[in-house]
């Protein structure tokens, strides 16, 4: 099969949820297994990073938003320059999405990404003893 034609528009839409993994779809039903590949990551990981923000907006208004969107950017990005070999909250999921662990790893990850303070610091002794339970949760797996 043929490779689809370029346009300029057309890398940009790997970044954007479903239209990604259409265009993986199609890369991958056209022989071009690297770029449906790539397109299926990009997309995937931008599901994830807006569906941590909606959470972190529900939860945390904008700054929990914002909070919770930058710590999946973050987890997950370390865990693609690692290969893998470095997983932490979120990316957990997809590391391991058979593990019960993993499901509720990244939970507390998303929370503690949420309930940090304004100042940079918890905003409540009881978001203080959340953070303290995911550390010793994470610590533990």
């Amino acid at each position: 099969m043929s490779q689809p034609p370029k346009y300029p528009g057309w890398e940009f839409v790997k970044h954007i949820p479903v239209l990604g993994h259409i265009k993986a779809g199609i890369h991958m039903m056209c022989g071009d297994k690297e770029m449906g590949e790539e397109s299926l990551e990009k997309a995937n990981e931008a599901a994830v990073v807006g569906a941590a923000a909606a959470i972190g907006g529900i939860f945390g208004g904008l700054t929990g938003a914002v909070r919770a969107a930058t710590g999946a950017k973050a987890d997950l990005t370390l865990a693609s320059q690692t290969e893998g070999k470095e997983v932490e909250g979120m990316a957990r999921i997809f590391v391991h999405p058979e593990d019960p662990a993993s499901w509720s790893g990244g939970a507390l990850a998303a929370y503690e990404d949420i309930t940090v303070g304004r100042n940079g610091g918890p905003s409540t002794e009881v978001d203080k003893r959340g953070r303290d339970a995911a550390a010793e949760f994470r610590n533990g797996i």
